[in-house]
């Protein structure tokens, strides 16, 4: 079979077509050639109509006209509701046979609208059932009762924390030099619990028996202990922390370690008179001296009062920078009336001297006790 590519739309034809069955332009005539049959070749067999091969020649794609209907090639339809099938597309094209070629226009096409799917009415949504209900309710309850849990919890750790917070410490005295001894005293603490400490936020501060310092709070909240500063902490400012384990929180103060100086040692007293004031006969009261060395090296000393109810504690002692003294008066089987008494601080070595520190107190006379006096009866 002779063909022809109409040069408009590229459609295979019949040579003896006229015009295009695609696009329906007429074909310019041509005049008829007379072809010589070569014997030389072999002629080309007609293509097969079997769809699963060909023979040699025109692929079977190519030849319209093994059947009078082309299937229209679509790809799967998948239902959609947001999408529908256009209208003009046609189900099947319906070529004209060649004997209705004169008859029949150029180009027929009957266009067959597939029909649409129903489309199912959209119901409205359902309320969830009343068996999930349950399961919300009681996973909001747990939600509930956590939130709450958490609260008392969060509660608790910051009460136990406000007592640390609210705390002081303090240490005396502030200055000092290496190998002295310094109080550090504090209050406001949780009665009870025991106190670490260390210092320089990672050094820990060991006892006399080179053990971790360790010191039960009073029931007050109040707590007292001294601490000697070896060499090995260094000239300078170093922070001292006060731990609470059982509330994992700290406090901290200040210190300050001097250079000792090459002169000779120097015993100073700061004051030269302590009063204590008024206070009722059986009342004990007490007052902190600080003792420093102006000079050099280590400073031996000893102390002395001529009162039987004043005393000093302790009476001698050794120090480099300073150190403290508490002196302390008994107003026990005391008469009421004014006291005047005087402690001596002598400084041992080459270098003596003697500093006198006049002390003075009162005691109150105690009220009369009032006798109760019998009730008579009234006359009738």
């Amino acid at each position: 079979m002779e063909t022809k590519r109409c040069p408009y739309c590229h459609k295979l034809q019949r040579a003896e077509a006229q015009t295009c069955s695609r696009c329906g332009r007429a074909f310019l005539s041509k005049k008829p050639e007379t072809r010589t049959r070569d014997l030389r070749h072999t002629p080309i067999p007609p293509a097969s109509p079997h769809r699963a091969g060909h023979y040699a020649g025109l692929h079977p794609e190519d030849q319209p006209y093994q059947s009078s209907k082309i299937a229209v090639q679509r790809p799967p339809f998948v239902q959609d509701q947001g999408w529908q099938r256009p209208l003009h597309e046609p189900e099947q094209i319906i070529l004209p046979s060649p004997d209705d070629e004169e008859t029949l226009p150029a180009v027929s096409r009957h266009v067959v609208n597939r029909p649409q799917q129903p489309v199912p009415p959209v119901l409205p949504q359902k309320r969830a059932s009343f068996a999930v209900r349950p399961v919300s309710f009681i996973l909001a309850l747990s939600c509930l009762f956590f939130l709450l849990a958490s609260s008392i919890i969060a509660f608790a750790l910051i009460g136990k924390n406000a007592s640390i917070s609210s705390a002081e410490v303090e240490a005396s005295p502030n200055a000092i030099r290496a190998n002295d001894i310094f109080t550090l005293s504090g209050q406001g603490f949780t009665g009870g619990h025991w106190l670490t400490f260390s210092y320089d936020f990672r050094h820990t501060v060991f006892d006399s028996n080179q053990r971790p310092l360790q010191v039960q709070v009073s029931e007050d909240g109040r707590f007292s202990t001294t601490i000697r500063v070896s060499t090995d902490w260094g000239v300078g400012r170093h922070s001292i922390y006060v731990l609470d384990s059982a509330q994992q929180s700290s406090i901290s103060t200040f210190i300050t370690i001097e250079p000792a100086p090459g002169s000779q040692p120097h015993l100073q007293i700061p004051v030269a008179e302590v009063s204590f004031g008024q206070a009722e006969a059986g009342v004990v009261s007490n007052k902190t001296l600080t003792l420093t060395n102006t000079g050099g090296s280590m400073v031996r000393w000893q102390v002395s009062s001529d009162q039987s109810w004043l005393t000093v504690s302790p009476d001698k002692g050794m120090f480099a920078g300073s150190t403290n003294v508490q002196i302390n008066i008994n107003r026990e089987n005391l008469a009421p009336g004014p006291y005047l008494g005087h402690i001596t601080f002598r400084q041992n070595g080459d270098s003596a001297t003697t500093h006198i520190v006049q002390v003075t107190m009162e005691v109150e006379a105690t009220p009369p006790t009032p006798t109760p006096t019998a009730s008579l009866p009234l006359a009738q």
